[in-house]
């Protein structure tokens, strides 16, 4: 059993380097499924714990059924399995829905949620950090006898480290391929969800959503973030100390970059149509052919991006450029 355990952890560091983050965790469960059989698979990756309750924020659902985390919401205040994972860091707890409620009529409804989503009997871990966000892993089966057995458990909890670490991995790895696209060379990266729940980011990229958002809320976008480039689907939102860019949108998933705001942000658009030129190489001469304007024309434009960035040659426009717009 233990040569298997190390196969399966194995197998999972592997597909975090090579699977898109859309199919890493399906694939992950797949592995598991190989030593420790199970139907369905709640995988938390953004919870909020307030000492009573755990409240899911971002999930992904494996062969769960359809409105589980609405239905969950009206009984969350009656949840026990989540709070005594909480409460219990990193120890998985093995649940038999029946046993657990009884014929307890403050669990009714509880066990009724159970039994018609299919979670009769569990294999909850949880782990809750120091600002209380929390991450979870819940494993169903269906019958009502199936139980899961204490080898089960412990196999279960071994797994939970690792799962969550190749977690980190595999999105570690899709911001450094959106790296590697270019442009992006010095901006700090993040990925969210498409609610707008941060699952990674780097320190640098929260320290600037900080700035611009000093109130907003640790593992979420800003409101105005959400709204600009979920909501509305635009790639780029320019606040007034911060510019964040989707670097890739995905299913569920959307990269982002980000970086202070820049005097080249207030150019407008031919302005920045005659800079990017400029950047390529081009002279006053050659924009001027390009964009079919008059020399005398591109070079006031020329002298007013000058004055406004505080440049004093094209090389140093080009430089500025370079290290700021994508």
């Amino acid at each position: 059993m233990l040569h298997e355990l190390n196969e399966v952890i194995l197998g999972i560091y592997r597909i975090a380097q090579d699977t898109p983050t859309e199919e890493f965790q399906a694939s992950a469960l797949e592995l598991v499924n190989t030593v420790l059989p199970f139907d369905s698979c709640r995988w938390g990756m953004a919870l909020r714990y307030d000492g009573q309750r755990l409240a899911f924020e971002s999930a992904y659902q494996h062969n769960e059924m359809s409105g589980v985390l609405d239905a969950y919401l009206e009984v969350l205040d009656q949840d026990l399995v989540g709070l005594a994972a909480a409460t219990h860091a990193g120890t998985t707890i093995n649940v038999n829905a029946r046993q657990l409620c009884g014929d307890s009529p403050g669990q009714a409804a509880y066990l009724d949620y159970l039994c018609r989503f299919r979670h009769e009997n569990m294999l909850v871990t949880g782990l809750v950090s120091p600002s209380n966000s929390a991450k979870s892993l819940s494993y169903y089966r269906w019958g009502k006898d199936d139980s899961f057995t204490e080898r089960e458990r412990q196999l279960c909890q071994s797994l939970f480290p690792h799962m969550m670490e190749a977690l980190m991995i595999n999105l570690r790895f899709g911001l450094a391929q959106l790296r590697s696209m270019g442009g992006a060379v010095k901006w700090p990266l993040a990925v969210c969800d498409d609610n707008g729940v941060i699952l990674y980011a780097e320190p640098d990229f929260l320290d600037l959503l900080s700035a611009q958002w000093p109130a907003r809320k640790a593992s979420h976008l800003p409101a105005a973030l959400v709204d600009a480039l979920i909501i509305r689907r635009r790639l780029e939102h320019a606040a007034d100390q911060v510019v964040v860019c989707v670097g890739l949108r995905q299913d569920r998933t959307i990269y982002l970059k980000a970086r202070a705001a820049h005097a080249i942000d207030t150019l407008t658009p031919r302005e920045l149509q005659v800079a990017r030129l400029v950047a390529k190489g081009m002279n006053h001469k050659e924009i001027a052919i390009v964009l079919r304007l008059s020399p005398a024309t591109v070079r006031n434009h020329l002298q007013r991006i000058h004055d406004r960035i505080g440049v004093g040659s094209n090389a140093e426009l080009s430089s500025q450029l370079t290290m700021v717009l994508p």
